[in-house]
């Protein structure tokens, strides 16, 4: 956060001057379009927040239990580059019907099955803010739930024979 009126972004080429920097102004709004090298997160009030493009911070995937992944506080970048997702406290998610909130089930479609590759995403609700995951068989395509309009791959995980998550070591993103 900056308490001055106005920040320098560099990265930002301004295609009518060329030059190397935009000017962000306190409160006026103004986005710093993806694809410049930078998303504008905040900048409302006093503060100003710019985070760079494909940002992931956190997000680390553990097995919990047989059929429970563990997800760290996580803040990504959605996967078009167009929306910050950030969930502040680690969450749970089950191998059941996904629902909202931490503790509750994750799958997309269907019900868990044996030897199976997933797919664990960060999603979000453009209209509310609300950050929440996803677990799917779709690496690309996962089936979002009602109003949750963007989302961003985290990792895989995959089932054995009883099905249960095989235990797995995160290495970096």
């Amino acid at each position: 956060a900056f308490t001055g009126s106005a920040i320098q972004v560099f990265g930002a080429k301004n295609s009518g001057t060329g030059t190397e920097a935009k000017t962000i102004t306190a409160g006026t709004g103004i986005t710093i379009s993806a694809g410049t090298g930078f998303i504008q997160v905040a900048a409302t009030g006093s503060g100003a927040t710019v985070i760079p493009r494909s940002y992931l911070a956190g997000c680390t995937l553990s097995k919990n239990a047989a059929t429970t992944v563990g997800i760290t506080a996580c803040m990504t970048t959605s996967d078009d580059q167009t929306t910050v997702m950030n969930a502040t406290g680690a969450f749970t998610k089950t191998f059941a019907a996904w629902a909202v909130g931490s503790g509750n089930g994750g799958l997309d479609t269907g019900a868990i099955a044996a030897t199976t590759w997933y797919h664990v995403f960060q999603i979000v609700r453009t209209d509310t803010s609300v950050a929440d995951y996803l677990i799917s068989t779709s690496a690309t395509a996962p089936t979002l739930p009602a109003s949750y309009t963007k989302q961003r791959r985290l990792g895989s995980i995959r089932t054995d024979a009883t099905p249960a998550i095989l235990a797995f070591t995160q290495d970096g993103d």
